[in-house]
């Protein structure tokens, strides 16, 4: 028997259709709603709290579960599911309690086509399927996770005003600010030097080689005419000419912090004033830096950074913690020894290609 295939863009696509709506990104936090747009045409509504809360919001009428086998109950040709006024607004809250009403009109539509699968879904037996039951568990788990993620985000905004110019004095390091000189040498020049050679492959390996040791010799040349105290912009400008770069070169770069520059370059923050880096190589291109200067701003003036990098780490520290208590282990030897099942015939394959 061959096996049926589901491409798993098509699940993608349709677990994105149902929750497009609910202005939630792939990260989990609500995405920033658009504000409505400002109408005099329409007539103001009165509010849904005049409304009772069994108030109907959607309706679903579909097929009923199937009896159980020993049931004497007979079957029922429909089924009627309602979500009211209560648990519709219950969820708008829980997910964004801006949301305009076009955003909540969606909602409710997603909600509908949800339930109508769900309560299909239900009359399939599906409901008792051990596979669906540990996704469901797993998935409460993680929405329980969040909401306390969310709740310890919450405690560490109770911190009290003094906490973060305490958190500032023994983390200066972080809020540091540099400037710096820079020199900047591409991988290849811009132009081919073109090899006399028959042989056409060979002539193209040939001449990314030449390209390649060209620039790597213009490098090593710039730094050490660098460390000899030559003028870091006419250096940069003649870089430029035998790479073939028509841009205006600009050697300034100015108030980095620490971290702002790939993992390769990040080495610079050591540097004194004064002092020029080490001939620094990424998949970019080469790199001289020379420390101008490097100052600690004052307290009021990084404030709003302070207090939300305090959060983030009161928070971060706060789950650690939990992490701590809970000495979640996972058991190594199991992965060891584990071997999948064989697959099931009936069962279709996920393509994640």
């Amino acid at each position: 028997m061959s096996r049926r295939r589901i491409d798993f863009p098509f699940l993608l696509v349709l677990f994105l259709m149902l929750i497009a709506p609910l202005g939630i990104s792939a990260s989990g936090q609500a995405e920033p709603e658009s504000k409505p747009a400002k109408t005099d045409t329409l007539p103001s509504l009165p509010s849904t709290a005049t409304l009772p809360k069994n108030y109907p919001v959607i309706t679903v009428q579909g097929r009923c579960p199937k009896p159980a086998a020993n049931s004497k109950t007979p079957a029922k040709g429909e089924c009627k599911v309602t979500v009211s006024r209560a648990e519709f607004e219950a969820l708008v809250n829980a997910i964004n309690p801006s949301m305009v009403k076009g955003e909540r009109r969606e909602l409710a539509a997603t909600y509908g086509k949800a339930l109508a699968l769900s309560q299909e879904a239900s009359r399939r037996g599906l409901d008792r399927d051990p596979r669906l039951q540990a996704q469901l568990r797993y998935s409460s788990l993680i929405l329980m996770a969040n909401a306390m993620g969310k709740e310890i985000y919450k405690d560490s905004l109770n911190a009290p005003a003094e906490d973060a110019e305490k958190y500032y004095a023994t983390h200066k390091s972080l809020f540091e600010r540099f400037n710096f000189e820079r020199i900047y040498v591409p991988l290849e020049r811009r132009t081919p030097v073109v090899p006399k050679s028959a042989d056409a492959n060979a002539a193209l390996e040939q001449n990314s080689d030449l390209k390649e040791k060209e620039m790597k010799d213009l490098a090593n040349q710039m730094y050490a005419r660098a460390v000899a105290g030559e003028d870091f912009a006419k250096l940069q400008r003649e870089a430029f000419k035998t790479a073939e770069i028509a841009t205006d070169p600009n050697v300034k770069v100015e108030d980095l912090r620490r971290g702002d520059l790939s993992e390769v370059q990040n080495v610079i923050f050591d540097l004194e004033p004064g002092k020029i880096s080490a001939l620094l190589t990424d998949q970019t291109g080469y790199f001289i830096y020379k420390m101008v200067s490097r100052t600690v701003p004052p307290f009021e003036t990084v404030k709003p950074q302070v207090t939300v990098r305090m959060q983030n780490d009161k928070s971060a520290e706060a789950v650690r913690q939990i992490e701590r208590l809970s000495k979640a282990q996972v058991n190594a030897a199991y992965f060891d020894k584990y071997d999948p099942p064989p697959p099931d015939q009936n069962e279709p394959d996920m393509d994640t290609d």
